[in-house]
């Protein structure tokens, strides 16, 4: 940090150069790679892929010789020492968990009696961009030696230096384990809406026996009609009528709220390929084979497109909520992947939909069902969101904590 840049700092502590509190800077070398004997030692030889995502480093991927050290610019870096990524890739910051060399894309920081290791290692952690800023404009920008060894940082005591690693190593490790439980609850997340459809629709073995008055039925079975949709050239602009694609159907059965295109046309196939409230449409070609997606009067007047197949539903028989969430469930995708065909291009057709066996309790059973799982699919969503934001809020953190511990402020 240039001097008129330079903060006021808590009491005790002071602004000074990197230079001045470390008592070498060692920049690393790489042996040539022409000379077989260089190479395949038992030295440590780190390069920027030994170090990404690391605090202590011990191994390498590449080891070099006696010989080798001898012959090139490469140097032994103490045990202790933080070593900084200044080349090309600026900023990967690691300890050295044991006596190693690097290549020529780092420099090396053996700390004086005034400064820890870690306390360093977290400041470059904390102050990537800065350290970015001292880079030369160059094809590779690297960051010289002098730079970094005129950069200033702010130095507390060692009694304090000490509180404020710990207190980071504390933080740190805290925020790893969140990390992983966020992963798995955005994994459970995922899954969890199946899973409350097969408790909730009762979707247990094949071999479990249907309720008295329960029916097994095909959709055929529960269909007035089906209908491949409509073929046209769509258009971005708003002009004519909405056009239901597959991409505009998203994995949970929402709509993509932005990117629909328009076609023109005419009002009889309007009429014949117009979506009405209750209609299920399910895509029968591509990747995405099986996606499904339930329309509802309060979505936008539309007509679908020819990769989808349209499914009205005999309401004396099935609430179409209930058929829509049976699609989302395991069982359904276990038969979309037994009778899909093809490699590339998988694909389904009406006549193989319409062989899917569903389990048909009576119209008021299906309500009670469907209200549940409504109910469930809001606390879930609730929950998926929370776990958005947090990946958010845990992108930010770590560099939070950071400025806070480096102006004294945990």
């Amino acid at each position: 940090m240039m001097s008129d840049e330079l903060r006021e700092l808590p009491v005790g502590w002071k602004w000074k150069k990197i230079k001045d509190v470390c008592s070498k800077i060692i920049t690393g070398g790489t042996p040539k790679r022409s000379i077989d004997d260089y190479f395949g030692g038992d030295i440590v030889w780190l390069r920027l892929a030994d170090v990404h995502d690391k605090k202590y480093v011990y191994q390498s991927e590449e080891y070099i010789t006696e010989k080798g050290l001898n012959k090139s610019s490469a140097k032994i870096i103490p045990e202790n020492s933080v070593i900084l990524s200044t080349r090309a890739t600026i900023g990967e910051v690691v300890i050295a968990g044991k006596k190693v060399t690097t290549n020529q894309g780092f420099k090396s920081f053996v700390c004086g009696e005034e400064l820890l290791p870690e306390y360093l290692y977290y400041y470059f952690l904390g102050n990537t961009n800065e350290i970015k800023q001292l880079g030369s404009r160059t094809t590779y920008p690297e960051v010289s030696k002098t730079s970094i060894s005129n950069l200033q940082i702010p130095v507390p005591s060692l009694e304090e230096q000490k509180k404020i690693v710990s207190k980071l190593n504390e933080l740190f490790s805290n925020l790893e384990v969140v990390n992983k439980l966020q992963k798995e609850a955005d994994k459970i997340g995922k899954d969890v809406m199946s899973a409350a459809i097969s408790s909730v629709l009762k979707l247990g073995n094949d071999n479990i026996q249907l309720p008295i008055d329960w029916e097994l039925k095909t959709l055929g079975d529960v269909t007035n009609e089906s209908r491949y949709g409509y073929t046209a050239k769509a258009k971005k602009n708003i002009e004519g009528v909405p056009y239901l694609r597959i991409t505009d159907i998203n994995d949970d059965g929402s709509l993509e709220e932005n990117g629909f295109k328009y076609v023109n046309i005419e009002d009889k196939n309007f009429k014949k390929y117009r979506l009405k409230n209750g209609d299920i449409v399910i895509a029968r070609s591509g990747a995405t084979v099986g996606k499904n997606y339930l329309y509802e009067s309060k979505d936008l007047k539309m007509v679908f497109a020819s990769y989808l197949i349209r499914f009205r539903l005999n309401r004396n028989i099935v609430l179409p909520k209930y058929i829509y969430y049976y699609l989302n469930s395991h069982k359904y995708w276990y038969f979309i992947n037994r009778k899909k065909r093809g490699g590339a291009q998988p694909n389904i057709n009406a006549k193989e939909l319409k062989k899917l066996e569903i389990p048909i309790p009576p119209l008021r059973e299906q309500k009670k069902m469907i209200d549940k799982l409504d109910e469930l699919k809001t606390s879930i969503d609730m929950i998926e969101n929370e776990i958005k934001s947090r990946d958010n809020l845990l992108e930010k953190l770590p560099q939070s904590i950071l400025k806070k511990a480096f102006a004294g402020e945990l």
